[in-house]
């Protein structure tokens, strides 16, 4: 998103670049008012074309941080719910976040459904770039329904 943002910035500098340099040729008479107006309309326009492209990624982005910070405070009450909860609503709870449990005897494992895999990585402080760009690549925003289910269950059954 970041690199597109980029393109987008680029692309608006070229175009107002582009108004400028016809201006200073239409005020040495290189090109006539006509031609001038016609070019900066169709650069105008485009301009506010790449203006409303910008805002809806601005807007997507601080969905993506609104979102994941719900996800995170979720996370944190279901830990909390799941130690004070009984065992019939632990093992919801457990459903709800992950599959495939394992117990080899000593320990239990698990596969983290998604989105909740992302958080069962527990990043130390000095890796949490890496991991919050590999996040990045799968936008909250773009939950598929059985993810978003899931989601929508475990805060049922934390509330």
């Amino acid at each position: 998103m970041q690199e597109q943002t980029l393109r987008l910035r680029s692309r608006y500098r070229s175009l107002q670049n582009a108004i400028d340099t016809a201006y200073e040729d239409r005020l040495r008479d290189v090109i006539d008012e006509e031609l001038f107006r016609r070019k900066s309309k169709l650069w105008r326009e485009e301009m506010q074309e790449v203006e409303i492209e910008l805002e809806s990624m601005r807007k997507a982005t601080e969905s993506y941080h609104e979102e994941a910070l719900k996800l995170v405070e979720l996370a944190q009450v279901a830990h909390r719910q799941y130690l004070a909860a009984n065992p019939a609503k632990q093992a919801k709870i457990l459903k709800c976040v992950a599959s495939n449990l394992v117990f080899d005897g000593a320990t239990v494992s698990a596969t983290y459904r998604k989105p909740f895999d992302v958080l069962a990585e527990r990043p130390s402080s000095e890796n949490w770039l890496p991991v919050q760009h590999a996040t990045r690549t799968h936008p909250l925003t773009l939950l598929t329904e059985g993810q978003a289910a899931r989601i929508q269950e475990l805060e049922r059954l934390v509330a």
